[in-house]
């Protein structure tokens, strides 16, 4: 029942992450000023251990929302280039789960305050809590965005991520693990619905 429901509060999040990234303007200075002011916010906070929480939320969302809108501004229009960063995130997502994490059993008062400003985290009674990266986040936007460049579907560019977190979720179904990078599922997903949009446009 857990993973059902941090399954329904990632799916919220990210296709609420995307659709605003399908609606953003596009202006990479503007958003390249909002991701640096919300990176040195970020980085600040957690090198001062300032315990902000919930707004760290707002900050990590600001960060991804910036930040993915800037990275689809730059990024060609094109499915190669996107794809080439779509390989160079998983691997990056990729290195960073493997880097030691909070335990599931931490109290919210011992989770790392660094912890915090990387993620958009939702804490539950008796402990628990549901977490999303903020790397996650800025892929949803950005895949929306770039998305929108290509004057493709509005689906085209909000389904991939979730399709990705469907497959991840499955995967833990199958085979029960603390946690999966999701960057790797993501770029899966936006694999197929590429696949499959240009077989329908044929």
């Amino acid at each position: 029942m857990l993973r059902l429901a941090e399954f329904g509060f990632d799916a919220t999040l990210l296709a609420g992450t995307a659709t605003a990234g399908w609606f953003v303007p596009r202006h990479a200075c503007r958003w390249l000023v909002a991701a640096t002011v919300s990176l040195v916010a970020l980085v600040t906070g957690a090198l001062l251990e300032v315990r902000l929480y919930p707004w760290t939320d707002v900050l990590v969302f600001v960060f991804a929302l910036s930040s993915g809108g800037m990275l689809a501004s730059l990024v060609p229009a094109r499915p190669m280039p996107l794809g080439l960063v779509l390989a160079t995130l998983s691997a990056i997502d990729i290195g960073l789960f493997l880097l030691p994490a909070p335990s599931a059993a931490d109290s919210p008062a011992h989770l790392p305050t660094a912890f915090f400003y990387g993620n958009v985290v939702l804490l539950l009674p008796h402990g628990r809590r549901f977490v999303l990266g903020a790397l996650d986040l800025l892929l949803a936007v950005a895949l929306a965005a770039h998305a929108k460049r290509r004057a493709l579907p509005v689906l085209a560019g909000t389904i991939p991520p979730l399709l990705g977190l469907a497959l991840a979720f499955a995967v833990l179904t199958l085979h029960p693990t603390p946690g999966l990078p999701l960057i790797p599922f993501f770029s899966a997903g936006w694999l197929a619905v590429e696949i499959g949009y240009r077989l329908l446009a044929r």
